[in-house]
């Protein structure tokens, strides 16, 4: 998930520091079992299916991340998944101030 150089340029010109903070919906998150391009390596947490959907608890470090996948998707405990987002659908946040930049 290439961030795109106009992107890069908002946040530089933004940002009042290096800490940001990362928002992406539950359901702009796609969940694969197998290795993805651009893919972040996570382990399930927890999976929540709620009828028309699954809710994806995933641990990257110690930051859980929600992502929706469809009802059919399936997996254990600490099984590694990959998580990929289109960074159009993206929020980044000036951790600091919590001013909104993209």
């Amino acid at each position: 998930m290439p961030l795109s150089k106009e992107n890069f340029g908002v946040i530089r010109k933004n940002a009042s520091g290096l800490e940001l903070v990362l928002g992406v919906r539950p359901e702009d998150m796609k969940v694969s079992k197998s290795t993805v391009p651009d893919g972040i390596q996570a382990k399930i947490y927890v999976i929540e299916p709620i009828g028309d959907s699954v809710i994806v608890d995933a641990r990257i470090g110690a930051t859980l991340i929600k992502a929706k996948a469809d009802p059919t998707f399936q997996a254990k405990l600490d099984d590694t998944v990959y998580l990929t987002f289109d960074t159009k659908r993206m929020h980044v946040f000036d951790k600091k101030t919590g001013t909104t930049i993209i």
